[in-house]
């Protein structure tokens, strides 16, 4: 995330995070926008991120999420 954040908070408008946060402190819910949008054929930015229904894993760094159905 760092390297897709070069222009400091480029990252946080494309997701809606919070102004001056860094993008590596929300890859749960960058990961679940990504899996959602990609679902929904949507930018990530029209996602409503929802934890309650996502699932998202993290093993090695590698980052899986999908949607509890």
């Amino acid at each position: 995330m760092d390297q897709c954040d070069w222009l400091p908070g480029t990252v946080a408008a494309v997701y809606g995070l919070p102004p001056g946060s860094p993008a590596r402190e929300h890859l749960a819910e960058i990961a679940g926008r990504d899996h959602q949008a990609r679902l929904a054929r949507v930018h990530p930015a029209e996602v409503t991120y929802e934890p309650a229904r996502l699932v998202v894993e993290n093993e090695g760094g590698r980052v899986t999420a999908y949607t509890k159905t």
